[in-house]
């Protein structure tokens, strides 16, 4: 047992932002956190979630007036209890039993294969798109379900018995955020697309697509070297007898073109997954899509519209607990669980909305050449709300 006594700082959960820029802002800091921890330290977190990203507050004075603050939002990366050290010699981690709720599909698919870098990235993306789901304007008309049959639903497979649903997995794989045949797309208000916010979701599942590309390839060449091992012939014709013919047809390809795999990866496609070994060009898209500066290129281009105030009234109720869900869908499905999988407990305690633990040397650090301060800049101009604290500051 343990505890936990907050001194100082308490933290506001992500539902509080009020701008799509604090959502991206804010994750910003969560995966900077995240690249200083790896880079310096060899460590993985191992539960990237909804729960453990956070908001710290923090008055800053306003230069030129005095008596004057600034409210500044940062992004916070929080319970590192499941975080390892990657092993230099190739050990094995110890494997992990957090939610599967953000998991990449990767991992659910090869558990107990150790936490990746990549892995980490993509439930970054997962954690994204459920506050964008639910605290942003886009065309999906039932949030609730697409939550259960994106994050909370499954089926029969993988490592843990169960793989990622349908559409959580289509999505990595095919690079589209989709309800059925509906794109998703999110609006600066009714009608009017949010051009920065689509691109960026579009831009970052390239990097996965590319991975899961590049994995289908070696599984189906893998597959496919194996089918000519297995079985014997003793180079007999079983139709020689005569009791059984077949009509002739002249066809146009050899059989070995058809059954080989036809969707080998590109060149640029192992590019894009190798950048998911390292988190410096998914920094990059989210610098170049608040500030408009390529620090690969140095290039710059205008922005578009990042408002300050399009967050929408939550559409799922508070506060979301994926084991409700679960409970829910297992009961549904209680035929066919196995019953070891039922025993066990997929998850860890419930956690609280504000925690006092903290990131590595915090998200203050600088990943790519003018990122962190070209964002503060961003996040300075998007002020939080008050929420009835008796503080003297005055927000610009």
């Amino acid at each position: 047992m343990h505890y936990r006594v907050v001194v100082s700082d308490v933290c506001l959960p992500f539902t509080e932002i009020v701008s799509s820029t604090q959502l991206i802002v804010l994750i910003y800091h969560c995966i900077t956190t995240h690249a200083r921890a790896y880079t310096r330290y060899s460590v993985l977190h191992r539960d990237i979630s909804a729960g453990n990203v956070i908001i710290r507050p923090q008055l800053r004075p306003i230069s030129g007036r005095p008596g004057w603050n600034r409210v500044i939002w940062t992004g916070i990366l929080t319970d590192w209890e499941l975080a390892k050290v990657v092993p230099k010699d190739g050990a094995k981690q110890a494997a992990r039993q957090p939610e599967r709720t953000f998991m990449s599909v990767a991992y659910v698919d090869d558990h107990p294969a150790p936490v990746t870098v990549a892995d980490e990235l993509e439930s970054f993306f997962h954690v994204t798109l459920f506050y964008a789901v639910r605290l942003l304007r886009h065309n999906i008309s039932n949030v609730q379900a697409f939550i259960v049959g994106y994050f909370d639903s499954y089926n029969p497979g993988g490592g843990f018995g169960r793989t990622c649903s349908v559409l959580k997995t289509s999505t990595i794989q095919q690079g589209v955020i989709h309800l059925g045949s509906l794109r998703v797309q999110f609006y600066l208000k009714p009608k009017v697309a949010h051009v920065e916010l689509n691109t960026l979701f579009k831009t970052w599942l390239r990097f996965f697509r590319a991975r899961y590309a590049i994995r289908a390839w070696q599984r189906d060449s893998t597959q496919s070297d194996n089918a000519g091992m297995i079985g014997t012939s003793d180079g007999s014709d079983p139709l020689a007898d005569g009791s059984m013919s077949l009509p002739e047809y002249t066809g146009t390809l050899a059989l070995s073109t058809v059954v080989q795999p036809t969707n080998e990866p590109s060149p640029h496609d192992e590019r894009l997954a190798m950048a998911l070994d390292k988190h410096a060009d998914v920094l990059n898209i989210f610098a170049e899509a608040l500030t408009g500066r390529d620090s690969v290129t140095g290039k710059t281009r205008v922005v578009g519209t990042w408002p300050k105030d399009d967050v929408v009234a939550d559409r799922y109720a508070e506060p979301y607990d994926p084991r409700e869900s679960m409970l829910a869908i297992d009961h549904l499905a209680a035929c066919t669980i196995d019953s070891a999988a039922q025993s066990s407990n997929p998850y860890k305690r419930a956690r609280t909305q504000a925690s006092s633990s903290q990131p590595l040397d915090g998200p203050s650090i600088q990943v790519l050449p003018g990122g962190l301060k070209a964002l503060d800049k961003v996040s300075a101009s998007h002020i939080s709300k008050d929420k009835g604290r008796s503080i003297q500051s005055q927000t610009t």
